[in-house]
């Protein structure tokens, strides 16, 4: 019997509570507009936190009393606070609307690491008094999560160092890039394609520190090595980039691109060498010798210093010992004038 009295107590109370809240036949409240961006003012994305709605309310009725707006955020939103007065241009609540009043409301949202970009519906109330009592008025507001942007990076220019000849071994690449986009890079990771021209002992490089927007920075591919059969020209040079990227509210991301370049090799400089005498090292040179070989007394007529590092021998009428006619032979030396 207690179970029944306290069951119909219940009832009574809640549609004593219910009976005070009256949904109006049509709506007072004209949704005008709707902000919605990222704490840094820019677009919301997965992982976003700290992201503002802003609701623009126009009153259309005749008096409303105390309104205030809540949310019911569902997945992928989440906030801490689900309900707000209704502010004035000042930013300050309002206690009595008149008819034609444009207020607004204010949330801060927090958007799930996980959320698939896309629009999504947020379920709006709006509670005010009015000579007839309490008063609910719900309304949906859609609201777009974006995709992650795609990172900018452009190529300003490329160069070898110390220089890019036929032969040069060990050179350096060095690729000077520019962020382009609106994202910063936290970190890449490059993987470089070369023509066949081209010997690296590693074709990959990094950058593990922080690149905003506009700056410049140098990728740098190191011990390569370059045929010395090589005809100077441009040649094209594939970059396949894996890098983390951040937003401008902080998010971190991970995105690949790819970037078509190329990379020039040079005519090698003129030396002025004289090649003073040569002889052969058998007493007796005669047609058929065999293991005999050949010295040459070279002189620089350069104003500077003259490293050599390799002779590239072309033999004619006459061969080497595995049967080429030409090869390349190592030759460390230093040549004054």
């Amino acid at each position: 019997m207690r179970n029944m009295v306290t069951y119909v107590l219940t009832m009574i109370i809640l549609v004593s509570i219910y009976s005070n809240i009256a949904l109006p036949n049509q709506t007072n409240w004209f949704l005008e507009e709707v902000s919605f961006i990222s704490s840094t003012g820019g677009p919301v994305y997965p992982g976003s936190s700290g992201a503002l709605l802003k609701l623009y309310l126009r009153f259309i009725g005749t008096r409303a009393l105390y309104p205030n707006v809540c949310i019911e955020p569902e997945y992928p939103f989440n906030t801490r606070t689900y309900c707000s007065p209704l502010l004035n241009s000042s930013g300050e609540p309002v206690d009595s609307v008149e008819t034609g009043m444009l207020l607004n409301a204010e949330f801060i949202l927090n958007i799930d690491r996980n959320a698939t970009p896309g629009n999504y519906s947020l379920p709006v109330i709006i509670t005010y008094y009015t000579e007839n009592g309490l008063v609910e008025e719900r309304l949906n507001v859609n609201l777009s999560i974006h995709s992650y942007p795609q990172p900018l990076i452009s190529v300003v220019e490329t160069y070898f160092t110390p220089h890019g000849y036929p032969g040069s071994y060990p050179v350096n690449l060095v690729v000077k890039m520019r962020n382009d986009g609106n994202v910063s890079i936290d970190s890449l990771d490059i993987h470089a394609v070369f023509q066949e021209n081209i010997r690296p002992e590693s074709a990959r490089s990094s950058i593990t520190y922080r690149v905003e927007p506009g700056q410049i920075f140098n990728v740098i591919i190191n011990n390569l090595a370059i045929d010395p059969d090589s005809q100077p020209g441009n040649y094209s040079l594939l970059l396949n980039i894996d890098g983390s990227f951040r937003t401008s509210d902080g998010v971190l991301y991970n995105y690949s691109i790819q970037i078509s370049t190329f990379y020039t090799i040079d005519y090698p400089p003129d030396v002025n060498l004289r090649i003073l005498n040569y002889k052969f090292t058998a007493n007796v040179v005669l047609p058929g010798l065999h293991n005999t070989g050949i010295s040459l007394f070279v002189q620089s007529i350069e104003p500077g210093i003259v490293n050599l590092y390799a002779i590239n021998v072309t033999l004619i009428n006459s061969c080497f010992i595995n049967g080429s006619t030409r090869d390349l032979i190592p030759y460390n030396a230093v040549l004054y004038y």
